[in-house]
């Protein structure tokens, strides 16, 4: 399993040497962030579960490494990177454990808005979460299904999904009427 994190490089799979594409086996880890250092981040639990359950693909993780010293000062650079992992990654797994003051989760708001139609997209999170009952209707209403709120569900659930996508058979039943 290969991590990259926030604002490490995405270098272009090439697929014959001519065209690029995506990330195929790959899934994006969205959800808040912790904004102070007191604060646990739910993300190293999904990489536990990841390695548990023998996925062996590409995780984009947007947090920095925790082995290196990140300086930036361009939040835009973030975003772009955010941006560009969002796109090129086959899953995107949402997992909202909200916390209204250490993880309000407002940018996970705007992607789960842009996201949630895609049949790469699903998402879950724990019963006692905050505030997620418009997240709860707008999932049900864009998928088939309701959110999940085990987190070790919701990612063997994601590596099945990246494993359609790696053959090329993402099902469309998995859609409901969001477009």
């Amino acid at each position: 399993m290969d991590i990259i994190y926030t604002l490490e490089d995405i270098p272009p799979k090439i697929l014959s040497n001519r065209s690029i594409i995506t990330y195929w086996n790959s899934i994006f880890l969205a959800g808040p962030t912790p904004r102070d250092a007191e604060t646990k981040s739910w993300r190293p639990e999904a990489i536990k579960i990841l390695e548990d359950i023998n996925f062996d693909g590409t995780i984009f993780y947007p947090e920095f490494n925790p082995e290196k010293k990140v300086i930036f000062d361009d939040e835009v650079e973030m975003y772009e990177w955010e941006h560009k992992a969002l796109n090129e990654c086959s899953v995107i797994v949402f997992w909202v454990p909200r916390n209204l003051e250490k993880m309000p989760a407002l940018t996970t708001n705007i992607e789960c808005g842009r996201f949630f139609h895609l049949p790469k997209s699903i998402y879950g999170r724990p019963n006692d979460s905050p505030k997620n009952n418009y997240l709860d209707w707008y999932y049900k209403k864009c998928r088939k299904g309701k959110p999940y709120n085990n987190l070790k569900d919701l990612f063997v659930f994601a590596v099945d999904i990246s494993k359609k996508f790696l053959k090329g058979m993402i099902e469309n039943n998995l859609q409901g009427e969001c477009r």
